[in-house]
């Protein structure tokens, strides 16, 4: 009959090495699968968040440019109404002159008008085409055109 124990004391060595070696090897090999499906999911995570970013910013750029919008409809309509002011401020100002005048009164000192129009609408980036400076406009110009940079 065999003797198990001897046969286990010659063969045992070399079944624990094997085996180690073996599971050493299934241990790295599921190891670099479940770093695989991290590094996977990483990228989706990363993926998604930069497409929630850019649709954060595509919207506050929207919000920005329809505030801008916005801004832009009450400067102008603040400037009609500030042109109609004006025409009627100056009317009255004759008139009191013409009354005065008529009158033989000396004719009233009156305050001078603040510049017209009070302001400019700046131009904006988000709204208004970029103009082209430099470089650009020159290769654009006509072949044989002066150009300021000469």
């Amino acid at each position: 009959m065999i003797n198990i124990s001897a046969l286990w004391g010659i063969w045992s060595g070399p079944l624990w090495a094997v085996g180690g070696a073996v599971g050493v090897i299934i241990r790295a090999r599921l190891q670099r699968e479940r770093n695989h499906l991290d590094a996977t999911a990483q990228a989706l995570a990363l993926v998604e968040a930069s497409k929630r970013t850019i649709s954060q910013l595509n919207a506050s750029a929207e919000r920005s440019l329809a505030f801008e919008m916005a801004a832009r409809v009450r400067d102008v309509s603040s400037l009609d109404a500030l042109a109609d002011l004006h025409v009627l401020a100056i009317s009255a100002r004759l008139r009191c002159h013409d009354v005065e005048y008529r009158a033989g009164l000396a004719l009233t000192e009156f305050p001078p008008f603040p510049a017209f129009p009070a302001k400019q609408v700046p131009p904006s980036a988000l709204v208004d085409e970029p103009k082209m400076t430099g470089a650009a406009a020159a290769d654009t110009a006509e072949p044989g055109a002066k150009t300021t940079h000469e």
